[in-house]
């Protein structure tokens, strides 16, 4: 058996996998695409009904575009399919953009948001780093609670 035998069977290698967009660099349209309906019942139901919800990522969406306030669809058994259709044409359609932003702002890692809304000038405009902290170095020196204190004997 040669090398050239085995390419039929070649796979990716994971670090390709790696680079695929994170789910909050997806752009709502992308998102509608990753969006699952799943049963959101946490102990196994009997009758064989669902609370069918919708996830993405590890985010539950609201459904505020059926009724307000809400986030499952209480299914019968018979109705799971009929339902979970209507709900995927509904994201499909766009009905739930409002809620996939939602959870894509949501999703988003707070550094990159920090990131993002600070300046060029830590300081503020006009000041300097070592007048802030000549002012604030002053300021702890004269702390009440350190006064008396002999630190010298400290390395």
């Amino acid at each position: 058996m040669s090398l050239a035998s085995l390419a039929q069977f070649a796979a990716g290698n994971r670090v390709a996998a790696t680079k695929k967009k994170k789910v909050y660099e997806l752009t709502v349209e992308e998102a509608r695409a990753v969006v699952t309906i799943i049963d959101g019942n946490r102990k196994e139901v009997t009758d064989g009904s669902q609370a069918l919800t919708l996830k993405l990522s590890r985010r539950t969406l609201s459904l505020d575009a059926v009724v307000k306030g809400t986030n499952r669809i209480l299914a019968s058994e018979d109705s799971v399919e009929e339902f979970t259709g209507i709900l995927q044409a509904a994201i499909d359609d766009g009905s739930f953009d409002e809620a996939i932003q939602e959870a894509l702002t949501a999703l988003t890692p707070k550094v990159i948001e920090a990131t993002e809304t600070t300046t060029d000038e830590p300081f503020g405009e006009g000041q300097t780093p070592t007048e802030d902290v000549a002012g604030v170095v002053a300021e702890e020196a004269a702390d009440p609670l350190l006064e008396g204190l002999d630190l010298s004997g400290i390395e």
